[in-house]
């Protein structure tokens, strides 16, 4: 066997999808593009101002209105015009392990047992199968005396993970017997299993006096988890004594709410009378009494407690008429969107998104410049979920416009979206002058829309703004959001079949342009709409080349690579084929530079793409694994 460092013990189950370093700014805006899973984790998230009218009803859209994608982000169409299928890799694990594995949990070092039980731990969770094998080691080892309690602690987390419930008596003991982490590390897990023998070790503690708080509110909640009913005297006690610590009489606020005896509604009415007079902790405790009620008396309450001055006390309570009573959250709409807290917005935005009616779609227009990004995102998301009703579709494109025609960056970053994904091309005279606003947000998106909304009509205008913004970047005068604007420009040039746009979109084509790699794949995505076999021979030669540059120190980056492969599959030139086929079977088809020359040879020959696989990686480098020779 070997020994691997402990740090690699952590490993990706998946790698980051396509990670596009494209930098802090389009992290901001097109958040989601990203998508990356663990595997495993070793032991231990207004102003008052009137909403403004909707405009009349514009005209309809020249083209049928197609449903909205509510979860429209700024993007770039080269990643998206074609669709490649790639799919994301799995993991396969060495069979080998398993036994080397074992052979370490009898190795007489200590350590080593422990760093064996974690890299089990770790890779149950990433989906390592066949793991539960090894409970007779990882037993022995929690059963000798001599055993550091570091040790055991590791080896029951990797017990439990592996949900070895005919060990429950075994883990419950030493539970007893060890440090606090052991032991809320085991009750968590016997929990889990309803290990009934537990449930006495657990009212007998919440009912002792010199008991460990912690120990206390561990108890609390996994009673209540198991609904133990005989914990509910103990905890009414603690709950209404003031002489017990606050956080132990939330915990039993809490722990009752789940219980749900018939006196909870008794004991909130009479905590709320003291939460009136200015106690907060009262009235904190009344609120959370009420997390599983439902009747009228508690949605009165419910009510009441709406209107205490405390956002915490406020928020428990509309999240729980809006469980049980929204029409009560949506009433209150005007109110909580005006609220500086964060959390009565949020809740009251989860009402306006389910009630498709024009009152809802104005006041989510008015959330679009909610100063919580995630916020004016779902206030967006709500608006195109409406505009898929017939109904309010020119409701939320008038709302919209108005949002456009305010102050403030983020309505106008926000309604771009709404307002582009909705093919509302009245906004196009708009559009240009936002490309020259204050903030980097609107000048992305305002780019973004004049890609997916200016038609033939207006090519020569976009291939102005293009042109203006690249001798501005040439001038020094670049920033992050100019080489976007830009980027976005170039794929609309290619978009619109703008021909006398082929010089422009040639500057960024050499590796050494001084220009960012987003706008050279664009440069090189969109020339592949505008170039013809015919005419343009030598051009299409140095799209072969850019496709070719895999070897050279630094080799060209893979988005350039991958658009010179679409472009060459477009412009059909039957003398590329030959670089494609090379560059399909160097690369792969699983990759995206392969995957986009086997999609060139598609277009242009007829042959068919085959399906795509999903790769594998062999997950190694543990702490412990084979040598991998004599």
């Amino acid at each position: 066997m070997r020994f691997s460092r402990p740090w690699q013990l952590i490993r990706k189950a998946h790698p980051v999808a396509r990670a596009r370093p494209f930098g802090s700014l389009v992290n901001r805006i097109s958040s989601g593009c990203r998508s990356a899973l663990i595997a495993g984790v070793l032991i231990g998230a207004g102003l008052g101002v009137d909403v403004m009218p909707a405009q009349e009803p514009t005209a309809p859209a020249e083209e049928p209105k197609a449903a909205p994608r509510i979860d429209r982000q700024i993007d770039w169409d080269r990643e998206t015009n074609p669709i490649l299928g790639l799919l994301s890799e799995e993991l396969t694990w060495p069979t080998e392990l398993r036994p080397v594995w074992l052979k370490a949990l009898r190795h007489p070092e200590s350590d080593l047992r422990r760093e064996v039980a974690e890299s089990i731990l770790v890779a149950h969770r990433a989906g390592m199968p066949g793991l539960v094998e090894l409970q007779d080691g990882l037993r022995e080892v929690l059963e000798s005396s001599e055993e550091s309690w570091v040790t055991r602690t590791s080896v029951a987390a990797a017990l439990i993970e592996l949900d070895c419930r005919d060990l429950a008596p075994l883990l419950a003991a030493q539970a007893a017997q060890g440090p606090p982490h052991l032991r809320r590390l085991v009750e968590r897990g016997l929990a889990d299993w309803d290990y009934q023998p537990i449930r006495e070790v657990w009212l007998e503690r919440i009912s002792e006096p010199g008991a460990d708080p912690q120990s206390v509110r561990s108890a609390v909640e996994l009673l209540a988890e198991v609904n133990e009913n005989r914990a509910v005297g103990p905890l009414s006690q603690r709950l209404l004594s003031k002489l017990t610590p606050p956080a132990l009489r939330i915990a039993a606020a809490r722990g009752l709410a789940k219980l749900a005896p018939p006196e909870v509604l008794e004991w909130s009415e009479r905590l709320s009378e003291r939460g009136s007079k200015g106690e907060l902790l009262e009235a904190q405790l009344g609120v959370e009494l009420l997390a599983h009620q439902s009747g009228l008396a508690a949605i009165e309450l419910l009510e009441r407690y709406v209107e205490h001055p405390a956002p915490t006390v406020a928020a428990v309570a509309l999240a729980r008429l809006l469980d049980i009573e929204p029409a009560r959250v949506l009433a209150r709409a005007e109110q909580m969107l005006q609220n500086p807290d964060a959390n009565l917005r949020r809740i009251t935005l989860s009402a306006l998104v389910d009630d498709p009616t024009e009152r809802s779609v104005g006041w989510l227009a008015y959330a679009l410049d909610d100063r919580v990004p995630s916020h004016r995102v779902e206030a967006r998301r709500g608006l195109l979920r409406h505009a898929a009703e017939p109904a309010l579709r020119d409701e939320v494109i008038g709302r919209s416009v108005d949002a456009l025609e305010l102050d403030s960056w983020r309505s106008r970053e926000q309604a771009l979206i709404v307002l582009t994904e909705l093919q509302h091309r009245v906004i196009n005279d708009r559009l240009p002058a936002l490309l020259e606003y204050p903030r980097d947000e609107v000048q992305i998106a305002a780019a973004w829309a004049i890609k997916h909304l200016f038609q033939q009509d207006r090519a020569e205008q976009a291939y102005e703004l293009a042109t203006e913004i690249t001798a501005r970047i040439d001038a020094g005068g670049s920033t992050e959001a100019t080489s976007y604007v830009q980027a976005h420009l170039l794929e609309a040039l290619g978009l619109l079949e703008h021909r006398p746009a082929v010089e422009l979109l040639l500057k960024p084509l050499p590796k050494g342009a001084a220009y960012v790699v987003q706008s050279r794949a664009s440069a090189v995505w969109a020339l592949g709409f505008l170039l013809a076999p015919e005419t343009d021979a030598a051009t299409i030669r140095l799209l072969e080349e850019r496709l070719a540059d895999a070897n050279s120190v630094p080799m060209e980056f893979e988005e350039v690579r991958a658009a010179a492969a679409i472009a060459l599959g477009r412009i059909g030139d039957p003398r590329s084929l030959a670089e494609l086929r090379r560059w399909y079977v160097f690369d792969g088809p699983q990759t995206p530079v392969g995957r986009s020359c086997g999609w060139s040879i598609e277009q242009m020959t007829g042959e068919p793409l085959p399906a795509a696989v999903v790769p594998q990686r062999t997950v190694i480098n543990w702490f412990v694994e084979p040598l991998a020779g004599p």
